[in-house]
């Protein structure tokens, strides 16, 4: 039997899950009650320096603006690759260090998953 602590704690993870799942996030529940987010389970990995505009709107916290500013930056800087490194991401107006980082997950920059 649980005490009702978990159980509040467990309805509250399938709810959360229930709608991470309409917006296309996994969830994992870690023992602690801790949850973390992981990439997409059907969603590979996507390369800023090939991803369609449709793909990159899968990436967390790209909307259409920031994702027209990946392909803009990426078509005005036609060296190859325009994205090298997580870093050069920051270059695109709308994206910092931190919102990189949070994409780093869901990253791979020529077909190397990033770490």
């Amino acid at each position: 039997m649980q005490a009702p602590g978990q159980t509040v704690q467990r309805s509250a993870f399938l709810l959360l899950s229930v709608c991470a799942g309409l917006m296309g996030v996994g969830l994992i529940f870690l023992e602690g009650g801790d949850t973390q987010t992981s990439p997409p389970a059907l969603v590979t990995q996507i390369n800023p320096n090939t991803a369609s505009l449709g793909e990159l709107l899968n990436l967390p916290g790209i909307g259409p603006a920031r994702a027209e500013a990946i392909v803009s930056y990426r078509e005005a800087h036609l060296h190859a690759p325009a994205f090298a490194s997580l870093e050069d991401l920051t270059q695109v107006h709308g994206l910092g260090p931190a919102l990189v980082r949070d994409m780093a997950p869901w990253l791979c920059l020529d077909e190397t998953p990033v770490k």
